[in-house]
């Protein structure tokens, strides 16, 4: 471990780390800022906090990236701490946002490939499969 963090050339992955935390979190705010511009309540508040998410995570990702190419170790716990407690505060308000009540139709924009994959294979919300369902194939 120790290996990995005296590098004699630390200094090109942490730049790379910090170019991409800083690029991501830029381009994170000023999309997420135009498409909150075009959207009303409540859609607003889901694509404000969408941006914030990924905006925090690669100023954390930054921040790691300085922390490694100076030596920082109080640096990098706290880049760490926060990033990891504003990823979970952040999820957790979004997904308030997005089941909670008049915000179906934003919900049901945004459902995952995954649950659209299930839902045409016939499989219900408990994990089994429904075999009467009229979507699956009669069995021979």
């Amino acid at each position: 471990m120790d290996a990995i963090i005296e590098l004699s050339w630390r200094a090109y992955p942490a730049a790379l780390l910090i170019v991409l935390g800083v690029a991501g979190a830029v381009r994170s705010a000023v999309t997420h800022a135009r498409r909150a511009g075009q959207l009303r309540d409540p859609a607003r508040a889901l694509a404000i906090m969408r941006g914030f998410r990924i905006a925090i995570v690669s100023l954390a990702v930054a921040a790691i990236g300085v922390a490694w190419c100076w030596q920082l170790g109080w640096l990098f716990v706290l880049a760490l701490v926060i990033g990891g407690e504003e990823l979970l505060e952040s999820t957790v308000v979004i997904t308030a946002l997005a089941n909670g009540p008049g915000h179906k139709d934003c919900a049901a924009q945004q459902r995952s490939g995954v649950r659209r994959l299930a839902a045409a294979l016939g499989w219900d919300g408990g994990g089994r499969r429904n075999f009467f369902s009229p979507r699956s194939p009669p069995t021979p």
